[in-house]
């Protein structure tokens, strides 16, 4: 009888235990998702870039906890001469809409002048809601960090058929996308290329 009643308290204390802590965790609140509010936020918010091109960040609309609606958005404070323009779905865009705890994606592409001096330049990125809520999001670009040159080499017609004897030509063109002119040299690698073939530039 004594053995029933020890089993029988271990029991309802694990039982009690379990369900105490799964009480105590579900009252627990999330600090993530206690926030409520309108807010922006983007992977890299300090960026190093070099003139001449303009810079596009990826931001996201976030509404945590709020009714629908929509969203204005605007680059503050941008330096003398500078230039932004929002994009949604490739089009330029003003504002977005964005459901309870939903989330809406922005390219912001912002655009120097000729000629920008080396160093570091900020701005803000500014969300206000139809409900008054609003979000500042600090952005710093630091120019004159050399970029690495990124060489783009493409051709028309990469595939060609003709008869053993047939001669091949292919136009290719290359072009720089980033940083300096970099010294461009041309050869063929081509594992298995039968020794009779020979290429010509």
């Amino acid at each position: 009888m004594r053995v029933h009643t020890l089993a029988a308290i271990v029991l309802a204390a694990l039982t009690f235990g379990h369900f105490g802590h799964s009480a105590l965790a579900a009252n627990t609140p999330d600090p993530a998702s206690s926030y409520k509010g309108l807010w922006v936020s983007t992977p890299y918010p300090s960026l190093g870039v070099s003139g001449g091109e303009p810079i596009e960040l990826e931001l996201t609309v976030h509404n945590s906890g709020m009714p629908p609606q929509r969203v204005a958005l605007a680059a503050s404070h941008l330096p003398d001469k500078w230039s932004a323009l929002f994009l949604g779905g490739g089009r330029p865009v003003d504002s977005a809409f964005v459901a309870p705890d939903g989330t809406v994606d922005v390219t912001l592409r912002v655009v120097p002048p000729d000629g920008v001096n080396a160093g570091t330049y900020k701005f803000e990125v500014a969300a206000t809601g139809d409900d008054g809520g609003d979000f500042n999001l600090p952005i710093e670009l630091n120019f004159g960090q050399s970029m690495p040159a990124r060489l783009n080499l493409s051709t028309e017609l990469p595939a060609l058929r003709g008869s053993p004897t047939s001669n091949f030509s292919y136009d290719v063109s290359s072009a720089t996308k980033a940083g300096a002119r970099p010294r461009r040299g041309l050869g063929v690698v081509a594992p298995g290329l039968p020794r009779h073939l020979q290429e010509g530039y």
